[in-house]
């Protein structure tokens, strides 16, 4: 029932969530390096019926930078949408839980 502990208690709540985030990191950039390879070979199969000049690297650089700009547009957009979403509520600019407890502490010297 001592509200100190359980508040020290709470903090190791954050480490799971660390191995998720590692996960879901590892996962999107497996999803998005997947996705590069297959736009650049849907762009190779496009080229060969379409033209019989070969294909040059620069082609492939660009399909790729396509790719990687869009998934670092992904990651921010939801960045900035759980901020949106989360922000009220997380919001402790008007908390002085800390500074109550230390006066109600030391008060009593």
């Amino acid at each position: 029932a001592d509200k100190l502990l359980y508040g020290v208690h709470q903090r190791f709540w954050m480490q799971p969530n660390v191995l998720l985030f590692l996960w879901v990191g590892l996962g999107y950039s497996t999803l998005f390096s997947a996705l590069s390879a297959l736009c650049y070979a849907l762009v190779y199969s496009v080229h060969r019926m379409t033209s019989k000049a070969p294909i040059n690297s620069e082609t492939k650089s660009n399909v790729y930078w396509v790719v990687n700009s869009i998934s670092i547009a992904v990651a921010i957009f939801l960045v900035y949408s759980q901020c949106v979403t989360w922000f009220d509520r997380m919001d402790h600019s008007k908390a002085y839980h800390f500074n109550n407890y230390a006066s109600a502490v030391l008060d009593v010297l």
